[in-house]
């Protein structure tokens, strides 16, 4: 970043500079202006490379949130704790957040904040998604994708860090606003789907909001939670009569149930007839 900086004060200033002299100077005219030839002098200018994400290396710092106004993290002593609301304090602040109190009870810093305008603090890590843990390049640019995509909703992004904790693979973490509802799986969040055989056709017509594939098993998307229930027999008939009672186990729990697809798995199997149930927790 100071190196970015440096450039960019460097270029300004030689363009300045470049601007003094030409208005201080005398201006020569030919005497025959049209038998001199106009070249454009071609300024090739430096690349600017991107910032690199800021670190999170200690677990004690990295904030998850609760289901209401609160974010915590894992803290073995007070001095984590300490470290835990120096680092993430002024952040909500900054953001408009009213802090309400800070606890720090034992294996855990707590911090409790006011909703803004009915919005609330949300985290998703991106350990899941698909992409080249040994690149950095490949890591931003799969955090680039779901900052992209909140943006683009209308869901702002507060900040995002680089995660280099052993816990994870090398990975990301962005935290972002959301409207704050008494369930977390009916907020709209960034998420990761897994499932066997993924039916995006399915997903996409019910309006599910897919932002990419990540493989053959996982969607990452945008929106309220989706669960998937599995039903499987040994005939076509018990099938249906399993998927019926699962719709209405679905709907009984406070699921949305959309559609289902059918298959089949290996046939040595004794029910091997299955059917995916999709719906909204």
């Amino acid at each position: 970043m100071k190196k970015t900086l440096a450039a960019a004060f460097i270029l300004t200033a030689s363009v300045a500079c470049a601007a003094d002299v030409t208005m201080g100077s005398s201006v020569f005219v030919p005497e025959n202006p049209a038998a001199i030839k106009k070249t454009v002098a071609k300024i090739e200018l430096p690349a600017v490379a991107k910032p690199e994400m800021s670190v999170i290396s200690s677990v004690n710092l990295l904030a998850a949130s609760a289901k209401d106004a609160r974010l915590f993290s894992s803290s073995k002593n007070q001095t984590e704790c300490d470290a835990f609301n120096a680092f993430w304090l002024p952040q909500l602040r900054n953001a408009g957040y009213n802090v309400t109190g800070t606890e720090c009870k034992t294996g855990l810093a707590i911090i409790n904040y006011q909703p803004k305008d009915g919005k609330v603090i949300r985290v998703f890590i991106g350990d899941e998604m698909n992409y080249d843990g040994t690149s950095e390049v490949a890591i931003a640019a799969a955090k680039d994708v779901v900052t992209g995509a909140l943006e683009k909703n209308g869901l702002k992004v507060l900040s995002s860090y680089r995660l280099k904790l052993d816990i994870f693979r090398p990975t990301f973490v962005v935290y972002y606003e959301t409207k704050l509802d008494e369930k977390q799986e009916h907020e709209k969040q960034f998420r990761i789907l897994n499932t066997e055989d993924v039916d995006l056709n399915l997903l996409r017509a019910y309006g599910v909001n897919v932002v990419r594939t990540e493989n053959s098993d996982r969607v990452s998307y945008l929106g309220r939670e989706v669960g998937v229930a599995y039903r499987y027999s040994s005939s076509r008939e018990g099938l249906e009569n399993k998927v019926s009672r699962a719709i209405v186990d679905i709907v009984a729990s406070g699921g949305q149930y959309f559609n289902a697809s059918y298959g089949e798995s290996d046939k040595r199997a004794p029910e091997y007839y299955v059917a995916a149930l999709y719906f909204l927790r």
